[in-house]
């Protein structure tokens, strides 16, 4: 609601819009795909990122100047399962992979992180790459560094040298956990 309040047109999987305006598509399921395979991801991140490409290159080759791909969150994936964190059932409303939804009122050794949303709701976040579910090779939703990293890549049109992309990284800098790079 609020992009189209904005004046944004929400393209579908094989739209290309309007390039003289501004726009949003979703494209690619790394995330899912992760959770339905678990560390047989890896064997297919190759097709996964080649069809988020060829989408870049369709819109491109729509005019479309400049493209901005996103992710909401990053994850871990650990062939041979990552480490379980015991938490018992008793101090849990609800219990995912890398989080759990503490009882109002619960005492645990664990860090609680209060809720945005609701500050009297305490949520724990697994330690390290540690999962509080048994099995889990793919999982996302705590505070690690390989889950804060998210990608904002911008992709622009333009003319290739040698008749293929060059790449030159102009300036590197961090902020807390962002990094940014030119």
């Amino acid at each position: 609601k609020l992009l189209s309040a904005a004046g944004w047109e929400f393209l579908g999987k094989s739209e290309c819009g309007n390039p003289n305006t501004s726009a949003w598509c979703e494209f690619g399921d790394i995330d899912h795909e992760g959770h339905d395979r678990g560390w047989k991801l890896a064997k297919h991140l190759d097709v996964l990122l080649s069809e988020i490409c060829d989408r870049v290159d369709q819109l491109l080759g729509a005019g479309w100047k400049k493209i901005r791909v996103v992710t909401d969150h990053c994850w871990l994936l650990m062939a041979g399962n990552l480490s379980k964190t015991n938490l018992p059932p008793s101090l849990v409303e609800s219990k995912w992979g890398r989080c759990a939804a503490i009882k109002p009122g619960a005492v645990t050794d664990e860090t609680l992180y209060p809720w945005y949303w609701n500050p009297g709701q305490y949520f724990a976040l697994a330690g390290g790459i540690s999962c509080y579910k048994s099995g889990e090779e793919y999982a996302h939703g705590g505070l690690s560094l390989q889950e804060c990293l998210t990608l904002e890549l911008i992709v622009s049109s333009g003319t290739c040298k040698h008749g293929f992309p060059s790449v030159e990284i102009t300036d590197i800098a961090w902020k807390g956990l962002r990094c940014t790079i030119a």
